[in-house]
């Protein structure tokens, strides 16, 4: 069965490409709602798409660098791994739910690897096969095999490429992705704000979903986003 994927947003795309052109302020913006493309629509990264976000298209040598798909010139580059937390190769105990494992790690593999060139597609596939590993311990522990572990569940020992972590995992911030300005609840724009004159690299949860992200301020290193659980 083929599934019909609707092209992005021109007009949301159109608002985000024209506030990243402007010079950058000294004050920060909340989202805009008219940002956000049809819930049915690919992301804007994805490589189903065949033009990037300036409107070139993929899979030519002006629109790569390195294993990146540069998606706005200097300012936002994409990359897939190859390996999914459902391949049928891990434990169909765990299978599909080890997310919250690939998303630890990944916020360790980013206290190393810090600068943007240092990010491989097999680096992405370590991830996921040490967040694998990394989870299962950690329902070993429990043995909470029927459940899907929380962030107080996890195990405080995390390993990376022979290197050992000591995870600590705390609530920093909880509010919505909107709010009113006189609203008592944080929108995303205050948390993230928040988070980052705290720490480095956390975990984004949000209707039910997750995602690692983290900053680092080396030479050619940046924001970024991990997502394991995505198919393209």
């Amino acid at each position: 069965m083929v599934h019909h994927q609707k092209s992005e947003d021109p007009a949301a795309i159109a608002g985000l490409m024209k506030l990243l052109k402007q010079p950058a302020s000294q004050t920060v913006r909340s989202e805009s709602m008219t940002w956000l493309v049809p819930g049915n629509s690919s992301p804007i990264w994805s490589r189903r798409l065949r033009y990037n976000l300036e409107g070139r298209p993929r899979h030519q040598s002006d629109t790569r660098w390195r294993e990146f798909d540069v998606e706005i010139e200097n300012r936002l580059w994409s990359m897939w791994g190859g390996l999914h937390p459902r391949a049928p190769w891990f434990d169909s105990r765990v299978r599909g739910r080890q997310s919250l494992g690939c998303y630890v790690v990944a916020c360790c593999a980013a206290s190393i690897f810090r600068r943007l060139g240092d990010w491989t597609s097999k680096l992405l596939d370590a991830i996921v096969v040490n967040g694998d590993k990394y989870y299962r311990a950690s329902v070993e522990y429990s043995q909470r095999w029927d459940q899907n572990l929380g962030p107080d569940e996890m195990s405080v020992q995390c390993d990376f490429q022979d290197i050992h972590f000591l995870v600590q995992m705390e609530l920093v911030a909880f509010g919505h992705v909107y709010s009113a300005p006189a609203s008592s609840s944080m929108s995303l724009l205050e948390a993230l704000s928040y988070f980052f004159t705290r720490f480095q690299w956390g975990i984004l949860e949000c209707q039910e979903r997750r995602l690692a992200f983290g900053f680092s301020s080396s030479h050619d290193g940046g924001y970024f986003l991990y997502d394991c659980s995505e198919w393209d």
